[in-house]
């Protein structure tokens, strides 16, 4: 099997989108293709997205095989059709659908003095709740914030709870992305390392596999992102629920390099929320299932 893919950076969170706008294959397979796809020993990436005809209003789609919605892949995918298109010289306002919205989402994207990359500021939908919430940790309970996104919940960890841990604070969270999988109802989740005084995160992001008639589990995925665009959203959306401030913006600093995250509220509500990235075409090619 082929597949036509394209390999993009999105504050290194290497991302792969497999042209699926003829509708070569059905959405059943797509968590399979992306265990395959991420393999080191195929494309390799942090995460694979799929692109379909998008309806009208829309310059295309964005499908992940969690059915979440992924900031960085949708801004990877508005920075590909400006690049495409050789629309290089002026900013541009492009549409697109996604997974886990029901509503189009806007990106714009813009030239920078490198002609494969593209300063991008994407739209995202707004979370449906943030809420504290306990989970197990270490035989006890205890309290984080969680900020539930379309299709992905991001629980915000302080590094004090996870620098000191037996197993590191990585080997730490990934105990409790074992463990809490079975509390979270959404398909993907992420587990976010947060140092309140660097502004600095560290992504962990979880794809549960998906699993067939016969019960047999394919796909799936945990991966410590280099750059996280729902994460760095979800947090500048906790921290403007707490700040009382009614715009605020937030350099969300994680191992690939720096995320704004910028939100507007009226009131108690969160009423605007966008992250702004630079995304880099890395590669264009043909993998091979």
């Amino acid at each position: 099997m082929e597949l036509n893919f394209i390999k993009l950076s999105p504050t290194q969170n290497m991302t792969i989108l497999v042209d699926n706008e003829n509708a070569s294959f059905g959405r059943e397979l797509y968590p399979a293709l992306s265990e395959f796809v991420m393999a080191y020993d195929n494309v390799h990436a942090e995460q694979v997205g799929f692109i379909e005809r998008a309806g009208s209003g829309a310059w295309a789609r964005i499908q992940m095989a969690g059915a979440e919605f992924c900031g960085n892949a949708t801004m990877s995918l508005a920075a590909l059709k400006v690049w495409e298109r050789e629309q290089k010289s002026e900013s541009v306002v492009v549409p697109l659908e996604s997974s886990g919205s029901d509503k189009i989402i806007e990106c714009e994207v813009k030239p920078t003095e490198n002609p494969n990359a593209f300063s991008c500021v994407l739209q995202i939908p707004v979370p449906e709740k943030i809420k504290e919430i306990e989970l197990p940790v270490d035989r006890s309970m205890k309290k984080f914030q969680a900020v539930y996104l379309p299709g992905i919940t991001h629980i915000i960890v302080p590094v004090r709870e996870a620098e000191y841990a037996p197993f590191g604070s990585r080997g730490f969270v990934e105990l409790c992305a074992k463990e809490w999988e079975k509390l979270i109802e959404e398909e993907a989740f992420g587990i976010i390392i947060y140092d309140y005084l660097e502004s600095r995160i560290t992504p962990l992001v979880r794809v549960k596999p998906a699993v067939d008639a016969a019960g047999k589990t394919y796909g799936g995925s945990l991966v410590w992102e280099r750059g996280c665009g729902s994460g760095s959203a979800a947090l500048g959306a906790y921290l403007a629920s707490v700040s009382g401030e009614k715009n605020l913006t937030t350099h969300v600093s994680q191992p690939g390099g720096v995320i704004d995250v910028s939100t507007v509220r009226d009131g108690e509500k969160l009423t605007r929320l966008a992250i702004t990235g630079t995304v880099k075409i890395a590669a264009r090619g043909v993998a091979y299932i």
